[in-house]
Parts: C-alpha cells; sequence; structure tokens
C-alpha cells in the first residue's frame, strides 16, 4: 500500500503556526495548551560514543488550535 500525503493542515485548516525564540512569548503560548497536545523533543546527535548529548535544542508542541515551535537554543 503506498504512502498517503499529509499535511497538517488539512486536519485543522484553522490551526496557527507560532515560532517563538522568546522565553515570555513562549510561556504566553503555552498557557493556551488544553485537551490532547502532542509534544517532541530536537537536538543535535552525538556521534562519537562516550560523550555527553546535546542539549535540546527545539521543542515542539500541538492541539487542534495551533502548533508551537520553541527554538530553545536561540535564548538565552
Amino acid at each position: 500500500m503506498p504512502t498517503l500525503a499529509y499535511h497538517w493542515n488539512t486536519i485543522h485548516p484553522n490551526a496557527a503556526v507560532h515560532y517563538v525564540r522568546d522565553l515570555p512569548v513562549a510561556d504566553d503560548l503555552i498557557d493556551n495548551l488544553s485537551g490532547p497536545v502532542g509534544f517532541d523533543l530536537e537536538w543535535k546527535p552525538t556521534f562519537i560514543k562516550g560523550m555527553p548529548e546535546n542539549p535540546v535544542a527545539i521543542v515542539q508542541f500541538a492541539n487542534e488550535r495551533f502548533i508551537l515551535i520553541i527554538q530553545l537554543s536561540a535564548m538565552k
């Protein structure tokens, strides 16, 4: 069976995407999350055995109303 093409706005066409690099803005948007929420973390992989993991660079949250992408690596 072939893989079907998928795009998030097909299912939730009114969902807004927020890309955030500012902590107060991220806090405000996180306060508005409710219902079932998807969660994901992204970071640069470490390819050398025994080396520590790199820090988390991006946190993603999503519900039916909005997608929140927080770039932690840009925050100080």
